[in-house]
């Protein structure tokens, strides 16, 4: 499992912006480059790859963060290509995903967030979240076979809300939207992952 060098945010801000906390995950899903995340000209997370994600961590809320995204490995904030000003809210759990591709006027880079994040879901179920980040794909739909439906008309950089579904395997189509031709399925495992 690969290592991620999580530089903690203390570093970054005093005790007291610490009082007021929020819980932050960061996924990459832009395929190139390999970046490092840098918050207010510090770094925060690096050698940072596609399809990699953090774990869920404590974050300042009630602050300007400046999010700053350069290629890794970088030396300093004159690397940053892009900068994403937020604000989190107390007590509020995000998911933000890295999304895009760098230099594509089409589908620019970009940070989703999304602000109603879950750690846990009830005891043998999962709660999925669905995210489209294929950037040449249109909007789509995602069946678990012999299930159903589980998401409809997904289009690129959008979330769709949380779905509890029992911890058990299953086998993932996606269709563009409102068509039955399948244009890739999935595996996905949740036996293990109930709660």
């Amino acid at each position: 499992m690969r290592k991620f060098k999580l530089l903690l945010l203390f570093l970054v801000f005093s005790l007291g912006a610490m009082a007021q906390s929020a819980r932050l995950q960061a996924i990459h899903n832009s395929p190139s480059p390999t970046v490092d995340i840098w918050v207010n000209g510090v770094p925060f997370l690096t050698d940072f790859e596609f399809r990699e994600a953090s774990p869920f961590i404590d974050v300042p809320s009630g602050v300007l963060l400046e999010i700053g995204i350069a290629p890794s490995p970088s030396s300093s904030p004159a690397d940053i290509f892009a900068t994403f000003p937020v604000t989190l809210t107390n007590g509020s759990t995000y998911v933000l995903m890295a999304n895009g591709i760098v230099g594509d006027l089409a589908t620019p880079f970009n940070l989703e967030i999304f602000d109603m994040g879950q750690e846990s879901g009830t005891v043998g179920s999962v709660n999925l979240l669905a995210f489209h980040g294929a950037p040449d794909a249109p909007a789509v739909d995602i069946t678990a076979r012999g299930v159903g439906k589980l998401v409809s008309n997904i289009a690129f950089s959008a979330f769709q809300g949380y779905l509890s579904v029992p911890a058990d395997a299953y086998i993932l189509d996606i269709t563009p939207a409102g068509s039955g031709d399948i244009v890739a399925s999935l595996e996905a495992d949740l036996s293990g992952l109930g709660g």
